[in-house]
């Protein structure tokens, strides 16, 4: 309790009576009971992971079982990113539908009230919904597990794109903000892919012919089983990648990134994270009671999750399994999606063959890669210089008028990742993969750590550093040149007596000489002077005395 003698000091945050009132206090007391309630139930199940699940398979687990991302390291998330697999973050209907379906198969054995088995299981499907936050993927498969259960009471059952419709109509009534989210339209994009193909579930070849069902008639019961296990898996392969093909477009634009691999990935996937999800829902109320419980479905959940880590890690580790790069733009989706949205609105009856579907996005994707290449021949003007937000650091992009990228720095205190991402993002929006040369302003991490990440997704043509930077021995710098060396990178010294021109632009180096001055890396950072006629553009790293006084001294 904060308190104070300066009345003064101390304002109401509204003057509108009817938010003072005692009944409006109430009503805020009502909300916010349930969400004390389930924060300590998701404290406790937390606790729960983590006396049951091992290191390595933890993070994973209360991710994917609570929605809880605080364990996911930035190399886990970026091999979950580059193997296809972030999905499986999500909580998602995957995750809602198993709750559903553990609480009304336990049900339907116990249970005698066809009611009773229904409402129970929606109740569970709220319940871990709430348990888990409520994202808005696990409440689009709420909502859809709410209309089915009430079809499934009163005995009409709506179009499944009236209760896909109508989850999204909750949603965004509850949060209108979400209609700018991405993992909102992927939520649904999948989703809508997934009852498009409900009714068109391709069949095993000669399933329906008589002499073919004659034949499977007398083959053994294990060969029988064996055939239908492997119809089931080609289905959930063939319908994993259908998904992956539609949401591709969406996941490169917003996330300038594309596995293929993620295809054969997500399949083998789906055993591991359906046996994990399904032990650790055993596993968690378990655990709250007693140790000896939940000893069996932990173990089991464990390794589950330790084998789902491996089969993320492989799919990442894939040469040529991802690729980066960027996306199509916003006027393309947007049409891409009204296509496939217009196709699937079509009565089942009179809904258009795969033939025309295929026609229709082949012609528009064809569109989307000939305005591409009507841009890029569209030659620029002038020079653009972009000076990012990348924090405590620096990160400049030049880029000329022959679509030459220099970048000077690369770097930021904090994450380097998220630095990189920064940098990234700027060059993919502009369409470029190239960066033609990188200028290093002086020995700081703060202004480098984010090149061994640009390393991996952009081919860069060579690398400028200081004659001071070369002769610098420091674990950073030594690993900064180890991943340049890897790549083969070529590295070049600048000082000041070098200068260039390109595209009538001209690039002075005014710092530092040849062998650099007395002082520390700041004193020797990159001076580079861009000038273009009568106007000039100064980049000086973080130059400090003496190396400011020589600069200054200078004619």
């Amino acid at each position: 309790v904060l308190t104070t003698s300066y009345e003064e000091a101390v304002r109401p945050v509204s003057t509108n009576p009817v938010a003072c009132h005692p009944i409006f206090d109430c009503l805020q007391w009502v909300g916010y009971l349930p969400r004390r309630i389930f924060d300590g139930l998701r404290e406790r199940c937390r606790k729960v992971i983590d006396a049951y699940i091992g290191e390595s398979s933890r993070p994973l687990a209360a991710a994917t079982l609570l929605g809880e991302r605080s364990e996911i390291s930035e190399e886990l998330n970026d091999q979950l990113l580059t193997s296809g697999m972030l999905h499986i973050l999500a909580i998602s209907g995957l995750h809602v539908g198993i709750v559903a379906g553990l609480v009304l198969w336990y049900g339907e054995i116990h249970l005698r009230s066809h009611r009773w088995i229904i409402g129970t299981t929606w109740a569970a499907a709220v319940f871990y919904t709430l348990l888990c936050g409520a994202p808005p993927s696990a409440v689009r498969a709420c909502v859809l597990i709410s209309f089915y259960c009430a079809a499934e009471l009163v005995g009409l059952w709506p179009p499944p794109i009236n209760s896909l419709a109508g989850a999204a109509v909750f949603l965004l009534a509850a949060n209108p903000s979400q209609l700018f989210h991405t993992g909102f339209h992927l939520s649904f994009v999948a989703a809508a892919t997934l009852l498009a193909v409900l009714d068109t579930e391709p069949k095993w070849p000669d399933e329906e012919d008589p002499l073919e069902r004659l034949y499977w008639a007398f083959r053994p019961a294990w060969l029988r089983r064996m055939r239908r296990l492997g119809e089931r898996a080609w289905t959930l392969f063939w319908v994993g990648g259908l998904v992956w093909l539609v949401t591709a477009p969406l996941v490169l634009a917003k996330f300038h990134v594309c596995a293929p691999v993620g295809i054969i990935g997500s399949f083998l996937s789906w055993i591991p994270l359906t046996v994990g999800l399904a032990s650790g829902i055993i596993m968690l109320p378990a655990g709250m009671i007693s140790s000896w419980l939940a000893w069996a479905p932990a173990v089991v959940c464990d390794w589950a999750y330790y084998l789902l880590r491996h089969v993320v890690e492989l799919s990442a580790s894939v040469p040529g399994g991802h690729f980066f790069g960027f996306g199509p733009p916003d006027w393309w989706l947007v049409g891409f999606y009204a296509i496939l949205g217009g196709l699937f609105l079509f009565d089942t009856t009179k809904r258009p063959g795969w033939k025309t579907a295929a026609s229709l996005t082949s012609a528009w994707v064809a569109l989307g890669f000939s305005v591409g290449a009507w841009q890029s021949t569209t030659a620029k003007q002038h020079l653009e210089i972009d000076v990012l937000s990348v924090g405590h650091g620096c990160a400049a992009v030049i880029e000329m008028p022959d679509d030459r990228i220099l970048l000077y720095d690369a770097g930021g205190f904090g994450s380097p990742r998220r630095c990189a991402d920064r940098i990234s993002g700027v060059l993919w929006h502009k369409g470029h993969r190239r960066i033609d040369a990188v200028v290093i302003s002086h020995p700081d991490v703060d202004h480098f750590n984010a090149l061994p990440t640009l390393i991996e997704r952009f081919d860069i043509g060579r690398i400028y550093v200081t004659p001071v930077m070369m002769e610098d021995d420091g674990p950073a710098v030594r690993a900064f040149f180890d991943a340049i060396r890897d790549a083969n990178i070529p590295v070049f010294p600048l000082d000041c007596r070098y200068r260039f021109e390109s595209a009538g632009y001209r690039f002075d180096i005014l710092h530092p000489p040849e062998h650099g001055i007395a002082g520390n890396d700041n004193a020797n950072s990159l001076v580079l002077l861009v000038s273009a006629g009568s106007r000039r553009v100064l980049l000086t790293g973080d130059l400090a005395p003496p190396g400011v006084q020589m600069l200054l001294d200078e004619p």
